[in-house]
């Protein structure tokens, strides 16, 4: 992620670790760290109560910008794939916007230290908080996350928890679903004893699911891969029937792809 790897992972994974005592652990470490120095912002060395003050908002500031940020990538799909989220890349216009805000709130909250007026410090000041702020998300995205996602996974594949499908009317058990069909801004779930239509995109829906769980065949089906029964013209497998006797169409820019994964599923 940071260092450009892509790591696959849900919103619940995400909010899950964004929860944990991990994450806050290191959270603290970081404010720690930060109140034991002086905000380069102003002239005048801050008291430890001022200086606390200012980094609390400071992070708090920054957190909820990235978090927002994250929203807006899962929101707008602008990611290097349909689960991978790059962090740099949000976290340098949230880094620039939180500055900005910090500066604000130092100027209003501490007036009586000025603003240092040097304009030749500014970029050093700004250099330095954006390479802190990569190595602290470098660490996060490449170690700490990273393992609490190890652990969280092994423990439900102890337990073995049966995945599910989160839509507005409900959870679904994916053993249930035979196939998923979007139809403009809605999407149909088919299921063996009942259809559900729910407002959502084809993407929303699949990202929440294991990448062995089934294949996006078109970019208007995914097929359960328990439900599968044959591929048709095996050849070029323009066709996949499912439970229930539905033929699928598969998209022609879909059909190596998926050949490859059905061989390797089921041969």
């Amino acid at each position: 992620m940071a260092n450009g790897d892509e790591l696959a992972f849900t919103t619940c994974e995400l909010y899950s670790f964004l929860t944990s005592r991990r994450f806050l652990s290191a959270l603290a470490l970081v404010f720690v760290i930060l109140v034991a120095t002086d905000p380069p912002l102003f002239q005048e060395s801050l008291p430890i109560l001022e200086r606390a003050a200012f980094w609390l908002v400071t992070i708090i500031f920054y957190v909820v910008l990235l978090l927002a940020g994250l929203a807006g990538v899962k929101l707008y799909n602008l990611r290097r794939d349909d689960k991978a989220i790059v962090l740099p890349f949000i976290s340098v216009p949230v880094l620039c916007i939180t500055a900005l805000l910090a500066v604000g709130f130092g100027v209003s909250a501490f007036g009586a230290h000025a603003p240092e007026a040097s304009v030749t410090r500014a970029p050093i000041i700004l250099a330095t908080s954006l390479v802190a702020s990569q190595c602290f998300e470098f660490v996060i995205a490449k170690w700490i996350f990273v393992e609490h996602l190890r652990e969280s996974r092994s423990v439900s594949e102890g337990t073995h928890i049966e995945p599910l499908l989160v839509t507005s009317g409900g959870s679904i058990p994916l053993s249930s679903i035979l196939y998923l069909e979007a139809r403009e801004h809605y999407v149909d779930i088919v299921q063996v004893d009942r259809l559900v239509t729910v407002r959502s995109t084809l993407s929303a829906l699949t990202n929440q699911l294991p990448a062995d769980a089934g294949f996006r065949v078109h970019r208007s089906f995914w097929v359960a891969k328990s439900s599968l029964q044959s591929a048709q013209n095996s050849a070029a497998f323009k066709d996949v029937r499912v439970s229930g006797g539905r033929s699928i169409p598969v998209a022609r820019s879909r059909q190596k792809d998926f050949r490859d994964w059905y061989q390797e599923n089921f041969r």
